[in-house]
């Protein structure tokens, strides 16, 4: 008996995207459960050209293990818990400086701590398309810090703009794959929410090169 069958499955189960939804197996999506291990790359690839490390740094790589294990956690069992930590999981990486810049560096972890879990609950609560909702708020607030603290200097930031741009196209991949207009076969090997892994994974990585190397690490609250 798989232990998932246990639990209430979220709204959207088990017509939730474009890849066909095993049910009775312990992993539902194998390729969206798989790919969602892509969100480990921007770890490795932000630490090696790191030159520093700082309780920043270190706090946001957390933030994307966290990440990887809410979207295997989703991918594998479609319970309602897993999918508001998917989408609590993605909100903490957007607004993981809009709390770097509002809270003191000691209060640091246990604010992101209680940001995320303030999103399970509400999440929790939600259909599929609020739930969208509420994570574009989150990114309208990211984006509106990055205009206070930056102001019209991030149109001259190249990373930023390669984040910005893979994420809108991951969206795009993401609604399409949601949707399932075109390029949907529920028993292929590449899928819309497969490369919105990918996409967004990349981007997770060149915002944080931007925060991280472009800019001055200075700048943060790092210790």
């Amino acid at each position: 008996m798989i232990l998932w069958n246990q639990f209430a499955r979220s709204d959207c189960f088990p017509d939730c995207s474009c890849e066909f939804m095993r049910i009775d197996s312990w992993i539902n999506q194998p390729l969206a459960f798989w790919s969602s291990l892509a969100y480990l790359l921007p770890i490795y690839f932000l630490n090696k050209n790191l030159k520093e490390k700082t309780a920043v740094t270190k706090l946001w790589n957390q933030c994307l293990v966290v990440l990887t294990i809410s979207s295997l956690f989703c991918h594998a069992s479609f319970i309602r818990l897993s999918v508001a930590m998917d989408f609590a999981s993605i909100g903490i990486i957007m607004g993981f400086f809009v709390v770097v810049n509002e809270v003191k560096p000691k209060n640091l972890k246990r604010s992101i701590s209680f940001f995320f879990a303030t999103q399970i609950v509400l999440n929790f609560g939600l259909t599929k398309w609020p739930k969208i909702s509420l994570s574009l708020l989150v990114f309208l607030f990211a984006f509106y810090e990055i205009l206070k603290s930056k102001g019209v200097a991030f149109l001259r930031a190249r990373s930023l703009q390669l984040s910005l741009l893979l994420l809108s196209l991951s969206f795009l991949l993401f609604l399409i794959d949601d949707q399932k207009i075109i390029f949907c076969d529920p028993h292929g090997w590449i899928h819309g929410h497969t490369l919105w892994h990918f996409g967004t994974a990349w981007s997770a990585y060149y915002y944080a090169r931007w925060r991280f190397i472009d800019e001055s690490p200075s700048a943060l609250k790092a210790e």
